[in-house]
């Protein structure tokens, strides 16, 4: 089969510093290629040169059988190439149609021609399944349809070679499919798609090949029908990596409850929803995109109002109306939205490690800075933050030493149930470990924590027990002993209910 793309020996520097040190991809016609590897190895950068947004210093690009430079371009979508982004930046304000056709729109005169706008987009959006009007607002859609939305859009200017960045990383089971259906029906058209994702599953569900880079090298490339994912994770970490369904709990049956949930509700999920959390357990909270996993945890901690039900801590009733009351009760949420409501950019990596606990180096109004950089030293090492300097902003970090910088911070308050939304979201796989060691010793330390997943894998492979939500209530409780992928997903579709 024809490539449709072939960069060859790619190099591109940063003031003498290799981001790309003779990267290579081939992708073929009709083809779905995965782009694996860890942060920092260079994909995004790559993708980027072939998007036109990058210049490189040397190398070869042939796209659709012309050697090319994207970047005398700038932008290759009139050429076919889109990239949709893992984070997508869309305009709330501007309804689907025109965010779909900004700077394309159909005119009638001197007027642009809504209903035109409208119907081109209902016909790209019927392509792909989408069950939402053209004239919504872009802010009232949730994240997965925003996915949609951003596949409809490349549909539009006729594409050959779609690039997709972490397509799924907000997404649950269904609308992970529904994607997967999307790239199926590309592929037969013949379209070819670049999919970066840091879920290894995902790719022996849906990749022909896979090409791996580290530190901005090119490592290998293989067939997917032939890999295993042991071979994927070598390749990509350089050392070997725990994997594997955990096979017991190794919490004592008689171990305290440290958290009992008593018919918790809010608007508009959750409804009813009771459980307890014993000391030293990881739970694992299970279920499809809004089935109310995130909210129960956000009410259970104060950050959205109850509208009934009671928390009790240590067998005492605890009033928990905001996160503060949250925290004086020992409890810490750690959100999936890990930069817009876990992190403080423009702050350092002390900053933001010790910004929950500051009263306690304050004297007579002032702040002690070495102890705080003692601390959030101590605390980091504790976790295994990779840093250079503690003063950088915290911008500096990868997502994963971000996120243990926030698990710093909580042992630093000295919390006791720790809640994790999400906690590998947009973190490669070395750097996952990383964060299931960390879990597990804060459980190993006698803390408690829950865990929000989207990852059954994620779910099975690290803890206790294992609660599914289905449409805002407890629709199951398995064992790990007895969990599985498919005794999940019935419950998280309500087939067992």
């Amino acid at each position: 089969m024809a490539d449709i793309v072939s960069m060859n020996n790619i190099v591109k520097s940063y003031d003498g510093v290799k981001a790309l040190d003779g990267a290579n991809l081939t992708v073929e016609q009709g083809e779905v290629h995965a782009l694996i590897g860890a942060n920092g190895a260079g994909k995004s950068t790559l993708m980027k040169i072939l998007c036109g947004e990058l210049d490189y210093d040397s190398g070869k690009i042939v796209y659709d059988g012309k050697e090319i430079n994207p970047q005398k371009y700038g932008n290759m979508q009139s050429f076919g190439i889109i990239l949709i982004h893992q984070e997508i930046c869309s305009v709330p304000e501007l309804t689907v149609a025109q965010y779909m056709f900004v700077g394309r729109e159909p005119t009638k005169g001197f007027f642009i021609d809504d209903k035109q706008m409208e119907k081109n987009a209902v016909c790209f959006l019927e392509q792909i399944g989408a069950e939402f009007s053209p004239s919504t607002k872009m802010g009232d859609l949730s994240l997965a349809q925003q996915q949609l939305v951003e596949i409809s859009k490349a549909l539009s200017f006729n594409v050959k070679l779609l690039i997709l960045d972490e397509p799924t990383t907000a997404l649950g089971e269904r609308e992970t499919q529904k994607v997967f259906e999307i790239i199926r029906s590309l592929k037969n058209k013949g379209v070819s798609v670049i999919y970066i994702s840091h879920r290894l599953e995902e790719l022996f569900i849906i990749s022909d090949r896979i090409t791996v880079m580290r530190d901005g090298k090119y490592i290998r490339t293989l067939q997917t029908s032939s890999s295993e994912k042991n071979e994927l994770i070598s390749l990509l970490a350089g050392h070997e990596i725990k994997s594997g369904k955990k096979t017991a709990s190794s919490v004592p049956e008689n171990a305290e409850i440290v958290l009992e949930v008593q018919n918790v509700s809010a608007s508009p999920l959750p409804e009813n929803v009771s459980f307890s959390l014993r000391k030293g357990e990881i739970l694992g909270l299970a279920g499809l995109v809004g089935s109310g996993r995130t909210e129960t945890a956000k009410s259970i901690c104060g950050i959205i109002p109850k509208l009934s039900g009671k928390v009790f801590i240590n067998n005492k009733e605890a009033k928990i109306n905001s996160p503060k009351d949250a925290i004086k009760n020992g409890i810490c949420y750690l959100s999936e939205d890990r930069n817009g409501e876990g992190l403080i950019p423009q702050r350092s990596i002390i900053g933001n490690t010790v910004i929950s606990s500051l009263e306690r180096y304050e004297e007579f109004f002032i702040l002690d800075d070495k102890k705080m950089l003692k601390d959030s030293v101590e605390l980091n090492s504790k976790v295994k933050t990779k840093y250079s300097d503690p003063h950088a902003p915290i911008s500096s970090l990868s997502g994963g030493n971000a996120q243990k910088v926030i698990i710093a911070r909580w042992l630093l308050n000295d919390c006791q149930i720790f809640i994790f939304d999400e906690p590998t979201k947009g973190i490669d796989v070395g750097a996952k470990d990383e964060i299931y060691q960390n879990i597990a010793d804060i459980a190993k330390s006698g803390h408690s924590v829950i865990v929000i997943s989207s990852e059954t894998e994620e779910l099975l492979d690290n803890c206790d027990r294992i609660l599914v939500m289905w449409e805002g209530k407890i629709s199951g409780e398995l064992s790990i002993e007895n969990a599985t992928q498919e005794r999940i997903m019935k419950f998280a579709t309500g087939e067992n209910i």
